[in-house]
């Protein structure tokens, strides 16, 4: 989820296509929210090519402001379903936890 610092996260979220160790925490790190890095919360669990198809649409030049401008898309996705897997059967295993000394 984004986040302008530890514990911010309240709304914006973003479902990568591959793995984005850029996001891992990096307790070395002096800025807080790289120290912290992301957490992964969920997995796509169906519709894959869904999330792939829109990586790959067309982004508009103009919109956007500051280092987002140009990085949104021309027309716009609305999510109108997003759900909890509760069958553990279809559930993705949670990562092995980092941790730091």
């Amino acid at each position: 989820m984004a986040m302008g610092e530890p514990g911010s996260a309240n709304g914006d979220f973003s479902i990568m296509i591959q793995d984005q160790t850029g996001l891992d925490a990096q307790p070395d790190s002096d800025d807080p929210v790289w120290k912290n890095g992301y957490a992964v919360f969920g997995y796509v669990t169906e519709g894959m090519d869904v999330a792939e198809t829109i990586h790959g649409s067309a982004v508009d030049p103009e919109k956007g402001e500051g280092w987002m401008k140009g990085q949104l898309l021309a027309n716009p996705v609305v999510i109108v379903n997003a759900r909890r897997v509760e069958d553990a059967e279809n559930a993705v295993p949670s990562p092995s936890p980092i941790t730091s000394e």
